[in-house]
Order: C-alpha cells, then sequence, then structure tokens
C-alpha cells in the first residue's frame, strides 16, 4: 500500500513539473511575452575620415541634422557673389588618436557651424574645405558662432569668424576680432603671423569697407588692425588730392 501511495505521489510531482516548465519559457517570463525594444542608437551623422598629415590622428566631421544651417546654402543667391560659402556645413568635428584609441570633439563649450577647414597657408569662407588638412601645425576654421540677425539660424548673413587649433583638435580658439566676418586670410610661415581682411560684421557687402586684421600665432594676443586711423585719414586725403572725383 504505502508502494502504491509513492508512485502515486511521483507521478503528480512530475506532472506538475512539466506543466510549469513547458518549452518556450524562461526565466524571465512565458513564451509570447512582448519582447524589450532595443535601446535607441545616437542619430549623428559622420563624414568619411580624414588622416590629419602622416600622424595617428584622424578627423570625423559631423554633419548636421536639421535645417539650422540651411540658409547657408539656400540664401547664397542672396549673398555677394564676392563672399562665397563653402559647401561643408559640420556642428563639431571628432578628432580620433589611432594609437591610443582616445577620442575627442573638437569643442563642446559653444554651439557652431563650421563652414570648412584646412591646413593651407591662405584661404578665403568659400574655398576651405575637406580633404586640405594635411600637414602643417595649425588647423584654421572658418566658423559661425553668432546669429546677429536674431533669425534663429546660421545663415549667410551672419559673421564668418577665423578660428585655430592644433592639428590633435587641441586649443581651438577664435583668432578673428569679434564683429569682424572674415573675407579672406593668409598665413605668413616666416613671422607666424596670420593676416585677416575683414568687414564690419552687418555692413552692406556691396558696398562693405575692408579692415585688415594681424594675429600673432607665437604670442596668441589679441588681433590688432594693420593700419592705423591718422595713417588711413592721410591716404584718403592724398587720394582725393591726386584722383579728385570730378562734380
Amino acid at each position: 500500500m504505502m508502494r502504491r501511495i509513492f508512485v502515486l505521489l511521483f507521478c503528480v510531482a512530475v506532472a506538475g513539473y512539466g506543466c510549469t516548465n513547458k518549452p518556450g519559457h524562461t526565466a524571465h517570463g512565458a513564451a509570447g511575452s512582448a519582447p524589450q525594444k532595443p535601446a535607441k542608437q545616437p542619430q549623428i551623422n559622420l563624414s568619411e575620415p580624414e588622416q590629419v598629415d602622416t600622424s595617428a590622428y584622424v578627423l570625423f566631421p559631423l554633419r548636421n541634422r536639421n535645417d539650422d544651417s540651411r540658409s547657408v546654402r539656400e540664401e547664397i543667391s542672396d549673398y555677394a557673389s564676392s563672399a562665397p560659402v563653402a559647401n561643408a556645413d559640420y556642428w563639431n568635428i571628432i578628432f580620433y588618436n589611432t594609437a591610443t584609441q582616445q577620442y575627442h570633439l573638437l569643442d563642446s563649450s559653444r554651439r557652431m557651424l563650421i563652414r570648412g577647414y584646412s591646413n593651407a597657408q591662405t584661404g578665403t569662407d568659400g574655398n576651405m574645405r575637406p580633404g586640405e588638412a594635411a600637414t602643417g601645425a595649425y588647423l584654421f576654421y572658418v566658423v559661425v558662432t553668432r546669429d546677429i540677425n536674431h533669425n534663429g539660424v546660421y545663415d549667410a548673413r551672419d559673421p564668418d569668424y577665423l578660428f585655430v587649433s592644433d592639428k590633435t583638435g587641441h586649443h581651438f580658439k577664435q583668432i578673428s576680432p569679434e564683429g569682424y566676418a572674415v573675407q579672406s586670410w593668409r598665413l605668413i610661415a616666416q613671422t607666424g603671423k596670420v593676416l585677416m581682411m575683414t568687414q564690419k560684421a552687418g555692413d552692406d557687402v556691396k558696398n562693405h569697407k575692408i579692415i585688415p586684421f594681424e594675429y600673432n600665432l607665437a604670442t596668441g594676443q589679441p588681433a590688432r588692425r594693420v593700419f592705423g586711423d591718422a595713417f588711413l585719414k592721410q591716404t584718403e586725403a592724398l587720394l582725393q588730392r591726386q584722383w579728385p572725383v570730378k562734380e
């Protein structure tokens, strides 16, 4: 009798185990339950990487994902042809060291639109394009950081400022004066000085007055005007005497 009771209890236990451990179950729930959604991947638009000279550093320019830079291209027809606009519209650049596998952003402290970058010794806001970051101790950037017309976007009417960094993407700083839009620039390698042809921000570009500034890469002091006011007034007076305007 006891043997029969033991067998009966054993069968009940086996049957109960089978009911609670059917195929398809896991330790986290029954089969057929809603699967967990995968984590959302960051939406970052990476451009093609570019090696900086023969070093271990590689640049990954980050393209804009919104319309903040739309008018850089769309409003070009309303802007003077003397101030061409680059095809680049990057909001930042990742610098990646392939030797150490370390990486960092060019700058994370400001909202900016990088219209172009280069290591060339001369350039304008229209010819600084990707692929030129090949050699040299410095990288130069044409950057929009101010919405001076308060229309909510960075466009062709906002001033271009000239920035510089070392070729590892560190020590990023503005070298052109605040309130002056850079039209062109030239690095004088013999003296380590950058000459910048600027225009007062907000001036009518068709009747603009070019003002040269000079920046010393060695000292890092604020850019200064190349010519003094007294000299310019004397030169203008000489022009009027030698080439008077006929009424």
